[in-house]
């Protein structure tokens, strides 16, 4: 079932959208920037996209690594075979990262096409707003794909002039990646960009539970704010990686390059969700001491949680 709506999502509209030089897009960055007139204030969703951002979440969960064939036996029926799973498993793998690369188009375009101006009080940007529940989900969606995501922020691959904004890559190591151009990771990190938005979901608490461990919050929509749950994902992305560098051979200087590409993978994505939330914070009036506590607390409580799979203490990127 996931597999036929993750084609239809990834799938062009039949029909070219005026607002996009009457031209085909794709279905899910369709229904993300281009309905409700949620640029404007408008409802793009009347529960303000629960249901859209709970199905492309549970659509674009990770798939499984896979690998081709080996090529040996072409003609045998157990390659046939073979190819043929993997094939199946490479189209719905470019469908989950093309979904995730057009939400992440679509929501930005959604920002940049806003006919009102920012809320003068607070700084919200009216799409974000009308989309406050898929701007929820948009943390957790964009949690479960912060290696591609990383990647994009750190070394944006860039197109040619009038070339796609996203797409998706070959097949590395078992997994399809998704891409985004120079420009529209730009705009992702930038002023009333993507990351900006997302420190507006500010979910409920509902149970605090221990004051001093700031991932052990209990939410009333079940969901960490965005923000929060795309720091979370860069520092134990981080921590994972990092742990697995150290145990690269220390021979020619190969364990160095390994953590320093691990450092260079992360970093970005790591300083712009953190950058963003401080400026929110800051604009809404918190002291900058409670700023730094609850960073701090953050960073320590990951820290605590992974240390143990490395040896000694582990630094944290871009610290």
């Amino acid at each position: 079932r996931l597999e036929a709506l993750r084609g239809a999502l990834a799938n062009d509209t039949s029909f070219g959208v005026p607002e996009a030089n009457s031209e085909p897009m794709s279905m899910v960055r369709y229904l993300t920037a281009y309905r409700g007139d949620a640029e404007s204030g408008g409802s793009a969703f009347f529960d303000g996209g629960d249901v859209f951002g709970k199905t492309i979440f549970d659509a674009t969960t990770p798939a499984s690594s896979m690998f081709p064939p080996h090529a040996e036996g072409e003609d045998s029926l157990e390659f046939k075979k073979a190819n043929r799973a993997y094939q199946a498993w490479k189209t719905d793998a470019e469908n989950r990262a093309s979904i995730v690369g057009n939400l992440i188009a679509g929501y930005q375009e959604g920002l940049d096409r806003r006919t009102i101006p920012f809320d003068s009080v607070s700084g919200e940007d009216a799409f974000g707003k009308s989309n406050s529940s898929l701007r929820s989900w948009m943390g957790s969606i964009l949690a479960n794909n912060a290696g591609d995501l990383a990647q994009n922020l750190a070394t944006p691959p860039g197109t040619s002039e009038n070339g796609p904004d996203t797409w998706v890559g070959e097949p590395t190591d078992g997994h399809v990646p998704m891409m985004l151009s120079g420009a529209l990771v730009q705009k992702v990190m930038g002023e009333g960009g993507l990351l900006q938005d997302l420190a507006f979901d500010q979910s409920e608490v509902k149970d605090a539970h221990d004051p001093n461990n700031p991932l052990d919050d209990e939410y009333v929509n079940g969901r960490m704010p965005a923000l929060r749950a795309l720091q979370l994902a860069s520092l134990t992305g981080y921590q994972d990686d990092f742990a697995e560098a150290l145990k690269v051979p220390d021979i020619k200087d190969h364990r160095t390059k390994a953590v320093l590409d691990v450092e260079n993978h992360w970093t970005t994505l790591f300083s712009k969700s953190f950058d963003a939330d401080v400026n929110h914070q800051v604009a809404i009036g918190k002291s900058q001491d409670e700023i730094n506590k609850g960073m701090r607390s953050l960073f320590d409580v990951v820290v605590d949680k992974v240390s143990s799979a490395t040896v000694g203490e582990v630094p944290v990127a871009g610290g």
